[in-house]
């Protein structure tokens, strides 16, 4: 936000509190272009140029949690995660198949999140893809509390 001069604060704030009043997506989406195309216009930047702006990244930022909040996108899950990497690595489902002993009707399901990999399908799949599985902290979220136990005394041994 500092970074962020006068007229660009200003803008910002009308698309933050345009934002908390949770409207329809698509128009927050337009009113958020236009806001900050039409500065940047303003100020002699092209298309391509405005978006490497604070702002515009900002705008996307809102833009994306109010999507979100209201259903229009999902957070990515592993079978987005499984998808990109076989796009990545230019390898199809039938060689991953084949690769890894997990069956091609298995995947399909998958891809169409109608089922689910177990934990051991999907360490061979990633593993075939040179990759592992490894585990993030959620952001915002609070990690379950530890009991505290207190161990039980020994009376011989504390004497």
């Amino acid at each position: 936000m500092d970074r962020l001069d006068a007229e660009e604060r200003q803008v910002f704030e009308q698309l933050y509190r345009y934002a908390r009043r949770n409207p329809d997506w698509g128009r927050f989406s337009s009113r958020f272009w236009n806001s900050v195309r039409e500065l940047y216009l303003r100020r002699g930047m092209k298309p391509d140029e405005i978006v490497d702006q604070s702002l515009y990244r900002i705008g996307q930022d809102l833009d994306g949690r109010l999507a979100l909040a209201q259903g229009h996108v999902r957070t990515p899950d592993y079978v987005d995660e499984l998808q990109a990497l076989l796009r990545d690595r230019k390898i199809s489902r039938y060689k991953l198949a084949k690769r890894t002993g997990v069956s091609q009707d298995l995947l399909s399901h998958v891809f169409r999140r109608r089922k689910n990999l177990s934990l051991a399908s999907l360490t061979r799949l990633v593993d075939a893809l040179g990759y592992r599985i490894s585990f993030k902290r959620k952001v915002g979220a609070a990690p379950i509390e530890e009991a505290v136990v207190d161990e039980p005394r020994d009376s011989k041994l504390s004497a």
